[in-house]
């Protein structure tokens, strides 16, 4: 099976040896390949980082004596915000992941639950 067509257990089932070797890199490069996390990151880091920078900068666009560099702080002070929040998004999805159950445990606790219902008969 093409490794980047594994489903999800699968991928968890590995997780513990691509992280003794990179040190868990793999798992937070995993994380900001989520549509999730970037969502996550644009509703929280845009929105404030735009008022940040109308609270910031505002006052010398209304006076109209905006610089190049009042440019600059216009436009990067969100994009600083958004990274903020891209990597608390990244840090929350790594946190998830590392607190699932491994994929021989999910299945034992599924089959577990399935022998607890009361039959039908």
């Amino acid at each position: 099976m093409n490794a980047a067509i594994q489903p999800p257990e699968i991928l968890r089932a590995l997780r513990p040896s691509r992280e003794a070797k990179s040190g868990g890199s793999a798992l937070w490069l995993l994380a900001m390949r989520q549509r999730s996390v970037w969502m996550r990151a644009a509703k929280v880091g845009l929105p404030i980082g735009c008022l940040q920078a109308v609270i910031d900068q505002g006052d010398v666009w209304l006076s109209h004596q905006a610089t190049v560099g009042t440019l600059a702080k216009t436009i990067i002070s969100p994009l600083v915000t958004l990274s903020v929040a891209l990597i608390a998004a990244a840090g929350t999805w790594v946190e998830k992941q590392r607190t699932l159950p491994p994929p021989s445990v999910a299945g034992a606790m599924s089959v577990l639950s399935c022998e607890q219902l009361p039959s039908m008969n």
